[in-house]
């Protein structure tokens, strides 16, 4: 299981697509948890959170702080996964 950590500090515009890519993650079980760097200041983050069940963190350590699953995976915001991706982790 991984806990995907998202830098969104930069760029919110990227976020919901990659937030869509890793739904299917969680579905097939593989994706436990979603944390979402931002610098605070960044409007609709909350409701973007409370949407997806994703959670808030001020920095990467936060997030990575409160992981539950075994594996990290850290990843920007305008990230994209290639079709596939479930079966090669």
């Amino acid at each position: 299981m991984l806990t995907v950590i998202i830098d969104a500090r930069g760029d919110l515009q990227g976020l919901t697509g990659l937030l869509a890519q890793l739904t299917a993650g969680a579905v097939d079980g593989l994706v436990r948890q979603v944390q979402i760097v931002t610098d605070g200041g960044a409007p609709r983050i909350g409701e973007l959170c409370e949407e997806t069940g994703a959670e808030p963190h001020p920095t990467l350590e936060a997030g990575a702080a409160v992981a539950r699953a075994e594996r990290l995976l850290i990843l920007p915001a305008d990230f994209r996964l290639r079709d596939g991706w479930i079966g090669s982790i």
